[in-house]
């Protein structure tokens, strides 16, 4: 990677409108869509249906509690 792709790469990465957050919650809805498509085209063939199973939100409230 040349200096120039890194630091295009790097802005990209920081852009707030559209790179990193730094409190990047993760979003339920999203997981559920996750999940669909797995549950669809993954194999073996599996139903997989709640988010809350594979992602507990207790460990992120808590650490980014004041």
């Amino acid at each position: 990677m040349t200096p120039e792709i890194a630091e295009a790469s790097y802005k990209e990465l920081l852009d707030p409108s559209t790179g990193l957050q730094r409190k990047a919650e993760l979003d339920i809805e999203g997981l559920r869509t996750v999940l669909a498509l797995r549950s669809e085209y993954g194999q073996p063939r599996k139903t997989l249906t709640d988010p809350l199973k594979y992602y507990d939100p207790s460990y992120y409230r808590k650490a980014t509690a004041p």
